[in-house]
């Protein structure tokens, strides 16, 4: 299947949840207010206990508890809320398991969950303000790999099967077996999806990240985020090693060795705490 036909297929996923467009049409609404946004959350109960659970996790870190919706809202702001749904929702349309013990779900979204975690630490560390959206990127960096193992299963485990024996990265099988890659996929559903430009960036270029890019900085915190987190051993991504961290990452931003060991003793009190939250 080339790269046009598995587009069509993408034509048939599942749409993300009423809520998170009705809460994106409110964040693009200037007269909306918290309570607006926190009414159309509140009426999925599921979707509130995970929003509250996530929002008094280390993730955030605040120092009170916040028991409402409304307040939850208004701490972190719309496009907070926005991402959190955004989050959960893709999490659980495809949590389902293959079929394939070659390739475990669970496992695989608890390496997504870990690398969109470590790209909003990366992020508090540079100070960044769309530490929120660096969580999305790097949750859904590998979203390709999911859709290519949904319509080409045959296919994917053909290629995880010629990563491990050859010990390459799954993105080298990929292009030797499809001529395309899990990147590109990605991008097809995140375009789909609408989601925003640096988050797409993100997603193409993870592997790759280059200072002439749109969104530099967004694909190189992802690219380092997934490569601590493989070395952390969270989940399963399908790689048989530790992807190098590239040299042009610190031409983007100030990368240096010694973020690593912080990064990843936050990441893995935070990926402790939010695991319940989405593989509950």
């Amino acid at each position: 299947m080339d790269i046009v036909e598995l587009e069509d297929h993408t034509r048939n996923l599942k749409t993300l949840p009423a809520t998170f467009y009705q809460v994106s049409a409110l964040l693009e609404d200037p007269t909306s207010t918290a309570g607006d946004v926190g009414r159309v959350i509140s009426v999925d109960q599921v979707l509130s206990a995970k929003l509250l659970a996530m929002v008094n996790s280390s993730f955030y870190g605040f120092n009170t508890k916040i028991s409402s919706i409304n307040r939850a809202v208004a701490t972190i702001g719309f496009a907070g809320v926005r991402n959190l749904i955004l989050s959960t929702s893709v999490t659980d349309l495809f949590l389902t398991h293959s079929g394939e013990e070659t390739f475990n779900r669970v496992d695989f979204w608890k390496h997504s969950l870990g690398c969109g975690i470590a790209a909003k630490v990366i992020g508090n560390h540079l100070r960044r303000p769309d530490c929120e959206e660096l969580f999305v990127a790097g949750l859904l960096h590998d979203i390709g790999k999911v859709i290519i193992d949904q319509f080409m299963n045959a296919k994917f485990v053909k290629i995880l099967n010629y990563a491990e024996h050859t010990c390459r990265l799954l993105i080298e099988a990929e292009s030797e077996v499809l001529g395309y890659t899990h990147c590109k996929v990605g991008d097809l559903v995140a375009s789909r999806w609408e989601l925003s430009l640096p988050v797409r960036e993100a997603i193409v270029r993870h592997h790759s990240p280059s200072s002439k890019m749109d969104y530099p900085v967004q694909a190189a915190i992802v690219h380092c985020a997934n490569s601590i987190v493989q070395g952390l051993t969270l989940g399963y991504s399908g790689n048989c090693r530790v992807p190098l961290i590239e040299s042009e990452v610190t031409e983007i931003f100030p990368f240096s060795g010694q973020m690593i060991e912080p990064v990843m003793t936050e990441t893995m009190l935070q990926f402790n705490d939010l695991k319940n939250v989405f593989f509950s």
